[in-house]
Order: C-alpha cells, then structure tokens, then sequence
C-alpha cells in the first residue's frame, strides 16, 4: 500500500529535480532526445543552475564512456520495449 500525497511534506529543491533530469537524458537519450529534453526545460525557473551544474560535474566524460560500451542504441531500447519519446 502506498499513499500518493498532492504535496510534498519536505522542502524539494527543484534546481535538483531539473538537474536530474538533465543528467538522465544526457547519460542515456540520443542527441534528438536530449535536444527535446533541454528544450522542454528551458521553462523551468533557475535552469540555469541546474544546466550549469550538469555542465561542470563530468557528465559529458561519463556519457562518452557509456556510448563506447553500448552494445545497441537508444532506438532499439525504446522500440524493444515500447517506449515512445
């Protein structure tokens, strides 16, 4: 059983959130997809820091190693799996 609350009962900073979801999209998602996840970010307040963080924390460099180890791309994940983006 879980409860699903309309609000957080804790301080979120949602630089963070932002933040982690630019990370997962350049750690995983291919060039078209991360533009798409950028640009729907750029709505958000103090994106900014939160592009400027995941600019500077080595997130590229770890992206490069990840694409060199794939064995399939990204597009034969989502269709494998039904996963429309």
């Amino acid at each position: 059983y879980h409860l699903f609350r309309e609000r957080h009962t804790y301080d979120v900073d949602k630089r963070l959130v932002v933040y982690n979801r630019l990370r997962l999209a350049m750690m995983h998602f291919d060039e078209a997809t991360l533009a798409r996840v950028i640009q729907h970010t750029l709505g958000y307040a103090d994106v900014q820091s939160s592009l400027a963080m995941v600019m500077t924390d080595g997130t590229w460099e770890q992206r490069r190693e990840l694409f060199a180890q794939r064995k399939r791309s990204f597009e034969w994940f989502c269709h494998r799996f039904g996963i429309v983006i």
